[in-house]
């Protein structure tokens, strides 16, 4: 795989801010005489979202795009995104994909939707008109089993919770850990999923409290388990990243001496940052890039960040950015050595290499075969890696 970013000085930045076109629409360049390919990117208009944002998947997708095109030169094949986001109801979306896909026999691959309905709808169709299909959202690992054009590259859920019971049961030996949730939908699974591990290794039940998903003042709740003497030697935060951080001052103030391991979400880099100057005993687990930002070794991935943040216009580098990157290369990269749709899934289903977030391959569902989550320590302004177990 090549992982240069050829553009250099003051060009590279107008060279991507010209790629990137934050509307639903067409980009390509075609030479004369080349055969086309269309990539569909289908989503949900949430743009007053922060992490489902429709703009942060066109960027990362076009900047990949161009990066594939430095790489690879003229090819043969003139490769164009074309994004269609949409209001309403998912059927909305899927219904304008599937018109789009039968009236461009170029279509050569599916990337969508924003959430798990969505993405089940598309990944109908991809099966249904043969057209292979990529998920970088829905966390319903059913979706894609059964379905051998649909593929997820994402971090499965069953990744986290093993992820946080490596860290139970090998670093941090917590026997009797009490969980702080809050009342997501999307969060309930996961600390359902963790509750369930700690009962299959004949721990205690976990005592578990419940808080408003909007809630910031966690006396109350710190005054409660404490006061009423609850026997627990850790506690494991299923909150959002705004609510970890006030939980952690708050604890921090109480001088709360356990162990804390932040689940629930996978915090961004400057996140963890953020919180590792708190003054407790903290874990969590995080993308291999994440750890890759912090030791600052890797050329590509500081440069993809640097474009990526200049793009956006954030300072942050969120978590979905270099997995849309990672994920749209590897289509281009497919698509370059079999230039058709079933050649596309057949080259996906056997994909094996190791990305920027991690070593991908797919198993026999579609899903990511291997666990990339790196485990970690937060302490004194840092991140520090933890030996994984798995």
């Amino acid at each position: 795989m090549q992982r240069i970013f050829p553009i250099t000085g003051k060009s590279r930045a107008i060279h991507f801010l010209i790629l990137i076109v934050l509307v639903a629409g067409t980009l390509f360049v075609c030479s004369p005489g080349s055969d086309e390919a269309i990539i569909l990117f289908v989503s949900k208009d949430q743009s007053d979202t922060t992490s489902l944002n429709p703009t942060r998947l066109q960027t990362a997708a076009e900047l990949a795009r161009g990066q594939h095109l430095q790489n690879t030169g003229n090819s043969r094949t003139q490769v164009r995104h074309h994004f269609i986001t949409y209001t309403g109801a998912e059927e909305t979306g899927a219904r304008l994909a599937r018109a789009f896909i039968q009236d461009n026999p170029a279509v050569v691959a599916l990337v969508g939707d924003i959430n798990s309905t969505g993405t089940a709808l598309l990944a109908d169709i991809a099966r249904e008109l043969e057209v292979p299909h990529i998920s970088f959202f829905a966390t319903d690992e059913s979706i894609a089993a059964g379905n051998p054009w649909s593929f997820s590259y994402r971090e499965r859920l069953s990744h986290e919770t093993d992820a946080i019971m490596d860290l139970i049961q090998n670093h941090v030996r917590l026997e009797r850990p009490l969980l702080i949730v809050n009342d997501l939908q999307n969060l309930a699974p996961r600390w359902q999923a963790v509750a369930g591990a700690l009962r299959e290794t004949g721990r205690p039940e976990p005592d578990i409290i419940e808080v408003p998903r909007d809630r910031s003042d966690f006396t109350a709740d710190i005054e409660q388990f404490t006061a009423t003497r609850i026997d627990f030697d850790g506690i494991i935060s299923f909150l959002t990243a705004a609510q970890t951080e006030h939980l952690l001052q708050q604890l921090s103030r109480a001088e709360l001496a356990v162990p804390v391991l932040l689940s629930g979400i996978v915090f961004d880099y400057e996140n963890l940052i953020e919180l590792a100057v708190i003054d407790l005993d903290l874990y969590s687990f995080a993308f291999a890039h994440t750890l890759g930002l912090h030791e600052g070794c890797d050329t590509f991935l500081n440069e993809f960040a640097r474009q990526y943040r200049l793009s956006m216009g954030f300072r942050r580098i969120d978590s979905l950015g270099p997995w849309v990157f990672d994920g749209v290369m590897m289509l281009h990269e497919c698509l370059e050595a079999h230039p058709t749709r079933d050649g596309i899934r057949q080259a996906l289903a056997g994909f094996a290499d190791h990305r920027m977030v991690g070593h991908v391959s797919f198993d026999a569902t579609g899903s990511l075969a291997e666990r990339t989550f790196r485990l970690i320590r937060l302490e004194n302004g840092g991140i520090v890696p933890l030996e994984d177990d798995l």
